[in-house]
């Protein structure tokens, strides 16, 4: 396993569709089945020939220039399968003779390397990292009164930290990172999982930044209030550029795509502001909020279909609006209590209402924006007993998803100890001003306070929530509400 891992080389091996691929000139190569634990194979890249042996200890030999060793584990499920094979930077190995393979049957099987132990891989870009397939998979479902979809937990490999700020683009990939100087690509039609070390990609380190990978078409821009430029990295090309925002001393942490448009909508925190931003000729316009706020503007959220643009203050009570038509900001809302800490999510409800967090006190309060006037607040059940801290609404469907963690404000938690998020979240029926509770499935050793998940992403019409676990070995998990292609039956 060892002489394995320290090969400079990457092997990529993905789950789809019934044969072995190499991605650098796309040639099928068959695989035979019923197939040993571990099978140890090799490509000439002349000749495209394939060839396999038995199980052996990964050799410590010197090869030709032209051909490539994979030391591969393989695992049978219930589906048909391909695997996605490829590697860079292959180093002079001498291979032992091996036997040729026979045309591939068409049966099920899963591939990780060996001795992967279900994390993700270091990699060079555009290559994708191996996943350790669930042994059970699991699923769940919200319990209350308000019906959600069935979920499906995918273990994703492993994180160092949260995975932080996810954004899906047209093509189904989802973009986060765990802050580690990685950026992590997750494929939501299939689960496929890529890792792309950006110190290699951008030749700059990222590690400790926080980054807001937003996705676009083909491009993915590297938001992150703590550089003075816009990174963006160009997919089909491969070419990352930076790009200066128009004004002094930038602070602009993320943002929103919106479909169909070439404008992304940025936020800068330092100077309370909007920046429009245009993808084709990477300029962009900052229109600061003029309104007296109660701190610096953060966690806005986009409503496409009103076309406006929203914003809250971190522990402030202000809400405010600015309208993408008319490119001016159009509403400043405040709380009459000092002391609550809003956070605005979702979309308008009814065409004027907004459903509004007052995060340390555990209530959901209606806004009614044409008037202006506050509803009565809606207490969040559990509030103070396993949650202490209340996210603002994220969007599925008609219901609003808020994420959870044990903080109760400063330092302080519900239980005494150092606070941390959680793996509950409460999903609200805004028409029945219904709650119910979402849970992440655990696996057994795992306690289910420990799943750290605080982000979530739409693709079409399914949910995806990631979540961190705490403890050794910090699996990486997406709860999705659609499962993953396979026929693999799931423990509810």
């Amino acid at each position: 396993m060892e002489a394995a891992q320290s090969r400079s080389k990457l092997v990529e091996l993905i789950a789809e569709n019934a044969t072995i691929k190499r991605r650098f000139n796309h040639q099928l190569i068959p695989l035979q089945t019923p197939i040993p634990e571990t099978l140890t194979f090799r490509v000439d890249q002349k000749t495209g020939r394939t060839s396999h042996s038995l199980p052996t200890p990964a050799p410590a030999f010197n090869p030709p220039d032209d051909q490539e060793e994979y030391l591969v584990e393989v695992l049978p499920v219930e589906r048909e399968t391909d695997i996605l094979v490829t590697s860079r930077g292959t180093q002079p190995r001498e291979l032992p003779p091996a036997t040729p393979m026979p045309d591939f049957t068409r049966r099920d099987c899963l591939v990780s390397l060996a001795g992967g132990a279900g994390g993700l891989f270091s990699t060079s870009p555009g290559l994708a990292a191996p996943t350790k397939p669930d042994k059970r998979p699991l699923a769940t479902r919200g319990r209350g009164d308000v019906t959600t979809p069935r979920f499906f937990r995918h273990d994703i490999g492993t994180a160092p930290n949260r995975l932080h700020e996810p954004s899906v683009g047209p093509d189904g990939n989802l973009w986060t990172s765990p802050l580690d100087g990685n950026l992590w690509r997750y494929h939501c039609p299939s689960g496929d999982v890529e890792k792309i070390d950006l110190k290699a990609l951008t030749g700059r380190t990222w590690k400790g930044l926080h980054l807001w990978p937003i996705a676009h078409g083909r491009q993915v821009l590297l938001c992150t209030p703590g550089l003075p430029r816009l990174w963006v990295w160009n997919r089909d090309s491969g070419r990352v550029s930076q790009h200066r925002f128009p004004h002094q001393r930038p602070s602009v942490y993320g943002g929103h795509a919106l479909p169909g448009s070439n404008t992304v909508l940025l936020y800068d925190t330092q100077h309370s502001a909007v920046l429009l931003w245009d993808v084709k000729r990477h300029r962009g316009e900052l229109y600061p909020c003029p309104y007296k706020l109660s701190g610096e503007l953060y966690m806005m959220f986009a409503d496409p279909h009103h076309p406006t643009y929203w914003g809250s203050t971190w522990n402030g009570n202000d809400i405010v609006r600015f309208d993408l038509k008319s490119q001016r900001w159009t509403g400043h809302f405040r709380h009459p209590s000092a002391t609550a800490s809003t956070i605005v999510g979702g979309r308008l409800f009814d065409g004027k209402t907004l459903y509004v967090s007052n995060m340390f006190e555990g209530q959901v309060i209606p806004l009614d924006v044409d008037t202006g006037q506050w509803g009565k607040p809606i207490p969040v059940p559990g509030f103070g007993k396993w949650f202490g801290y209340l996210s603002g609404g994220f969007l599925f469907g008609d219901h609003l998803y808020f994420d959870h963690s044990t903080w109760t404000g400063g330092n302080r938690s519900i239980n005494g100890k150092p606070h941390h998020f959680i793996g509950s979240w409460t999903v609200f029926d805004p028409a029945t001003r219904k709650f119910s509770r979402l849970d992440f499935p655990t696996r057994p050793g795992e306690r289910l306070s420990d799943l750290q998940s605080d982000y979530a992403a739409t693709y079409k019409d399914n949910l995806f929530l990631v979540a961190v676990n705490r403890q050794t070995p910090r699996t990486a998990i997406v709860l999705r509400s659609t499962p993953l292609p396979t026929r693999q039956r799931s423990v509810e």
